[in-house]
């Protein structure tokens, strides 16, 4: 098992005031990652994340899909491979 974390900063634009959630995106990782056999994994990931940046760039959260867009997002990723 192999435990890493890991702080991500996206600004949408410098030119704006960085504070409010729209224009920013903090993400604060937590993973896990188990081998299962030689050639099979598993990855847990805890992402909290502060902001939503811009709706129309690809760092955001896209409108369309979330109407609701709120400051504070918490999400557990949990996810398999196979490598050779």
């Amino acid at each position: 098992m192999r435990l890493c974390t890991y702080d991500s900063r996206y600004y949408a634009n410098w030119r704006q005031p960085l504070s409010p959630p729209g224009n920013h995106v903090f993400d604060k990782v937590v993973t896990a990652r188990f081998e299962l056999t030689k050639y099979w994994y598993a990855k847990v990931e805890g992402h909290f994340m502060n902001g939503y940046a811009a709706s129309n760039n690809a760092h955001g959260f896209y409108g369309q899909d979330n109407t609701k867009l709120v400051p504070v997002t918490n999400m557990l990723v949990v996810r398999t491979g196979v490598y050779f």
